[in-house]
């Protein structure tokens, strides 16, 4: 049986900390998640044969801390093509379990604060990621915000539950507008006179815009709504891997940022949203 303490011995073996809270903080600094989060991807998520529990938190490992293989395999005490196939094996493996934690279905659960029959149900937006300038350049990459090379991904969040919904990407940062992403699919997905509620970078008939007739009440409330979505954002962006140049194949950005979203997802039902919001 592999628990959560299975995970805290394996994570910080021979640790001199006694307090059980000075541990739990080591841990989360490590590996970006809580041991109870680990225990889950653990039983949830479908490794290969032969991954072990360490292999679990090698790919954690990788990441959180995101720093260079010599790093890293000096602090897993193993040569450098090991680490690189147990933990890329895990993060695929927690990428593809993305669908089964992520459903855009799941706005339509009733929160404390609300019920279905709202017709904006989530708060959508784009998020941008830095990478390594591709070579040859290319400014479809240029991302105005970071003024580097970046990928975007889309982000729904449910205003009942605060549960991430939806993610779609990655989109390079020049060539796909936050717009042109939402139409391209989210768009076609809601439901008839469903709308979603955006920043003013979504002029599109779909969207919640401003109104000057709308109460201090609901200006508020929508104002909260978008803020606890940029609180979510800000929660990827505590990885490493999201928040550093991303150096390896752009092609593995997705598997990272798939493997961040679950396990986001899953410390928050532990943990909770960061804040309610009553819409």
């Amino acid at each position: 049986m592999i628990t959560s303490q299975t995970f805290l011995l394996i994570g910080l073996p021979g640790s001199r900390f006694r307090s059980r809270e000075e541990r739990l903080i080591r841990f989360k600094s490590m590996y970006g998640i809580s041991p109870e989060v680990a225990s889950d991807l653990w039983y949830m998520c479908d490794f290969r044969r032969g991954t072990k529990p360490k292999h679990l938190l090698w790919g954690l490992l990788q990441l959180n801390v995101y720093a260079s293989e010599h790093v890293l395999t000096t602090i897993t005490g193993v040569d450098r093509k090991t680490f690189r196939k147990w933990s890329w094996a895990c993060i695929e493996s927690i990428w593809n379990s993305l669908p089964d934690v992520v459903k855009l279905a799941d706005r339509f659960k009733a929160g404390p604060y609300g019920s279905k029959r709202r017709t904006c149900l989530m708060t959508v937006d784009g998020t941008d990621f830095p990478i390594a300038e591709p070579q040859p350049f290319d400014k479809k990459w240029f991302c105005q915000k970071t003024r580097h090379a970046g990928v975007r991904y889309e982000v729904a969040v449910c205003i009942q539950t605060g549960e991430i919904v939806h993610v779609n990407g990655p989109f390079a940062c020049g060539r796909w507008p936050d717009l042109k992403i939402y139409r391209s699919f989210l768009k076609q997905m809601l439901q008839p006179g469903e709308m979603v509620e955006a920043d003013d970078g979504y002029p599109d008939l779909t969207v919640r815009m401003a109104s000057h007739h709308v109460s201090h009440q609901d200006t508020r409330a929508r104002s909260r709504a978008r803020a606890r979505h940029e609180a979510t954002n800000k929660l990827f962006k505590q990885w490493g891997c999201l928040r550093q140049s991303f150096r390896h194949p752009l092609y593995k950005h997705k598997y990272c940022f798939g493997a961040v979203v679950v396990c986001t997802q899953l410390s928050m039902r532990r943990e909770g949203v960061p804040f309610h919001v009553v819409y």
